[in-house]
């Protein structure tokens, strides 16, 4: 694959809170910096060289993919948590995992998991982790409310 056709990447994370949870989703969307776009969710993983990018430095297209944890709740008083982890492999043609797991409970925990199954994924196929990145947010519901982290991939530059 030529370098220039690999995507780069960002983390993003964020929690809405509405009348509806769908409007709590989109709310989420909105302050994670994802509205006014068509999103296209993956499962998988990252292709071998996609580099690790702040979101300032990466450039949005009118269809966005991305991989995506996300949990919407109206049960008032419930904790709700995203958590989205990527282990980057050390063999440089192996590509990285992205790990999405949301569920009640706090971020802390919900994060440990994510970090857990994309190691595991990685030593699954007889590799050892280099680096594991992990984002995630939490929502105590008060009303309908979302919870979502992503891994978005940016054409390269």
């Amino acid at each position: 694959m030529a370098n220039n056709t690999v995507p780069q990447h960002y983390f993003t994370c964020a929690c809405g809170q509405g009348e509806s949870p769908v409007s709590a989703h989109y709310l989420a969307l909105a302050e994670a910096g994802l509205a006014d776009r068509i999103l296209l969710e993956a499962r998988g993983f990252l292709p071998p060289g996609s580099a690790l990018q702040t979101p300032e430095k990466c450039t949005t297209k009118a269809e966005q993919r991305l991989f995506m944890a996300r949990i919407e709740s109206a049960t008032v008083g419930e904790v709700i948590s995203a958590a989205i982890a990527v282990a980057y492999p050390e063999n440089p043609h192996h590509g990285a995992p992205v790990i999405p797991v949301a569920s009640t409970g706090h971020k802390e925990d919900i994060e440990a998991m994510a970090r857990s199954q994309a190691q595991s994924a990685v030593e699954q196929r007889g590799d050892t982790v280099k680096e594991i990145q992990s984002l995630a947010v939490q929502v105590k519901v008060s009303q309908p409310s979302c919870a979502l982290a992503c891994v978005v991939l940016t054409p390269s530059i």
